[in-house]
């Protein structure tokens, strides 16, 4: 059965409620995440670290809204033989992240070698560009099949064909709110590289500083696609978890 679609202004309402009563949960990732976040960033190294990182951030997200019981529902299924799968990210949402990661990361390669003369030139603010707009359109592309994450969060096991057919219905606030957080997520890091032309070269002090910001955003945004998703394909499909046991 589906439920009503919840549009774009809610989610994002509810979202932020949501965001606001789990700080514990989100500062207890957010608390490792960002520095190593900032770090690999500050280095431009640590691609796959990074994968990695947004992988479990995404997974940990979606089950925070999906299970509102998930501590309890946790410590119950980690004594049993399903019990890793609300621990580690499964192997759809893997597989769903590390597409999306490769495909952005060679679609900015390709943009950066045939505009490199260009990026030589302009420096930083080029470079930004380039990647904000590997990001959208890697975003656009694959924001019909925003749902698979969650679907695999519940068990449910759809092929990248499925998750565009199922997203029938709740597409346009689906890539609605897909680009809405991409946007959400390059804001910082566009103004700072359009107001740089402007500013004195940053001291290091500066730089890991915003580095942290622009990783903390990075999260905030990921925590609100999470949340949408989440609450997007549970509107389209009517699922809801299943009860705990009775102790």
């Amino acid at each position: 059965m589906t439920a009503e679609t919840p549009p774009l202004s809610r989610l994002f309402r509810e979202g932020f409620r949501h965001w606001c009563s789990h700080q514990r949960d989100f500062w207890l990732f957010a608390a490792f995440a960002i520095p190593g976040i900032a770090f690999f960033r500050i280095t431009n190294t640590g691609t796959i670290a990074l994968a990695i990182l947004f992988t479990l951030a995404l997974d940990r997200w979606l089950k925070l809204t999906m299970f509102a019981d998930l501590r309890q529902r946790t410590k119950l299924l980690a004594k049993s033989k399903g019990g890793p799968s609300l621990i580690v990210p499964s192997g759809g949402v893997w597989g769903f992240c590390l597409a999306y990661g490769f495909v952005m990361y060679v679609a900015g390669l390709t943009l950066l070698i045939v505009l490199a003369p260009g990026v030589s030139k302009t420096g930083l603010v080029a470079a930004t560009v380039i990647s904000a707009a590997t990001m959208l359109l890697t975003s656009l592309v694959f924001s019909p099949q925003f749902l698979a994450p969650a679907a695999s969060v519940a068990g449910v096991k759809w092929d990248p064909r499925e998750a565009i057919r199922e997203s029938r219905g709740v597409r346009a606030s689906l890539v609605s709110l897909v680009i809405l957080c991409t946007l959400i997520d390059l804001a910082v890091p566009l103004l700072f590289a359009f107001s740089s032309t402007a500013l004195p070269q940053p001291s290091s002090t500066f730089a890991i500083g915003f580095a942290g910001l622009v990783a903390f955003i990075d999260l905030f945004a990921l925590y609100f696609l999470a949340y949408g998703t989440a609450r997007l394909f549970m509107a389209k499909t009517g699922w809801q978890p299943e009860p705990l046991p009775v102790a």
